[in-house]
């Protein structure tokens, strides 16, 4: 580019990056509404760590231009991230829901033979490409706050973010008075609590083992992972959504601590092959529970070796707590395979 003349003797029109918002012109982009447009807010898109990475920096560069800017709007669409050609990623707002709610701008089209008549004694054609070209044009004062995007970085660094906030949420329900109680006000003294101590959550090191734990509550459910180090064990992420109502019977009511003890009897779970082909048809097994049989030792933290008979010499002899139940003594109870 440097070596064409005009480039060169008119630089400041040729800049390489743009430098910040545009001047004021006599055409500003406007984004008129149907009659009866409520505001649009879509939750933010889930990202892979190495996107929230891009993302940050690609928001940090369109910070320090001024071509964005921190927002309280009622408005907001999620954002995601689209790779070029030269394997880079462009960052795109998804507009697609208030785009249905615009006033839609229809211009004729030119005639080709018309334009091709203009052209009549031309000697110099050229063409314009602008850089940036959706950061060229200042949108209406009025209409910025429709243009708000949002990405979603605290709630994932707070452990146990929607638990703490579950008061908070029951607020935004349909219908439901908005009641500041000592409950909501002890929820937002704690949020703020944790956005400005530690512990955090932090990304994970995809080159560290992991080991998942789940946790037992009637007014929560998901799993946390934790990342173990040489140094010490560091919370990476805890994924905690808030049970609504009709979530509540998910929970196991019957849940129990899923530990047994060297030297008890146990049931095992087990699957019987007779019949296979007509469960398989009706794509479900039933299972059934023999035994009891001798935990002799602890395996890890969620598994135990059993002293099986020679009826069972063919198994390997390591199970999950999964396939283990609670037994109380009573030698009546003993289920061999065969009754099975």
């Amino acid at each position: 580019m440097d070596e064409i003349d005009v480039v060169r003797d008119f630089a400041e029109v040729f800049p390489d990056e743009v430098p910040g918002l545009p001047p004021v012109r006599e055409m500003e982009f406007i984004i008129d509404l149907v009659p009866g447009a409520g505001t649009v807010s879509v939750a933010p898109y889930r990202m892979a760590p190495a996107e929230l990475v891009k993302l940050k920096g690609q928001l940090e560069d369109l910070l320090e231009k001024q071509l964005v800017r921190p927002s309280v709007s009622p408005w907001g669409a999620p954002v995601l991230l689209v790779k070029k050609k030269d394997g880079g990623s462009r960052l795109c707002v998804d507009y697609r829901q208030l785009n249905k709610l615009t006033i839609k701008n229809k211009y004729p089209l030119s005639r080709i033979d018309d334009l091709m008549d203009q052209l009549k004694g031309a000697s110099v054609f050229s063409k314009i490409d602008l850089r940036s070209g959706y950061h060229q044009i200042r949108v209406k004062e009025g209409d910025i706050l429709k243009t708000a995007f949002r990405t979603s970085y605290y709630q994932r660094f707070i452990e146990g973010f929607s638990k703490i906030v579950a008061p908070l949420t029951q607020l935004t329900r349909n219908e439901q008075p908005f009641i500041w109680t000592d409950a909501c006000e002890r929820s937002f003294e704690e949020l703020k609590r944790r956005l400005t101590s530690s512990p955090v959550l932090v990304l994970p090191d995809f080159g560290e083992p992991f080991d998942v734990y789940c946790d037992a509550s009637v007014s929560g459910y998901g799993p946390e992972l934790i990342l173990q180090t040489t140094e010490k064990v560091k919370m990476i992420q805890k994924r905690m959504k808030t049970a609504q109502s009709r979530q509540k019977s998910y929970a196991d009511k019957r849940r129990k601590p899923l530990e047994f003890v060297e030297g008890e009897h146990e049931f095992l779970k087990v699957t019987p092959t007779s019949g296979v082909g007509r469960a398989l048809r009706a794509r479900k097994l039933t299972p059934r529970f023999v035994g009891p049989h001798q935990i002799i030792q602890r395996v890890g933290p969620v598994a135990y070796r059993l002293a099986l008979p020679p009826s069972l010499s063919k198994l390997h002899d390591v199970f999950h707590v999964s396939q283990l139940r609670k037994y109380v003594h009573d030698p009546s109870h003993v289920v061999e395979l065969d009754d099975v």
